[in-house]
């Protein structure tokens, strides 16, 4: 069951609009994945450290399995 759409019709909403960046299942395992410097500030730091495409395949499985 859903829940009524009238609680999500404002700021106050619990999700928010965003970009997703497209998720490969087959990346190179030894590439770097870390914050776009664009997208980063000293009053917006990053907030996830660096890492390789494999090490946050394995956190995905731990977490989801």
């Amino acid at each position: 069951m859903l829940p009524p759409l009238h609680r999500f019709d404002s700021e106050n909403r619990m999700t928010y609009e965003h970009f997703s960046i497209p998720y490969f299942a087959c990346g190179d395992t030894d590439a770097l994945i870390k914050c776009i410097p664009s997208c980063m500030s000293k009053k917006k730091p990053t907030r996830y450290e660096p890492t390789t495409v494999a090490d946050y395949h394995l956190m995905r499985v731990v977490t989801f399995y």
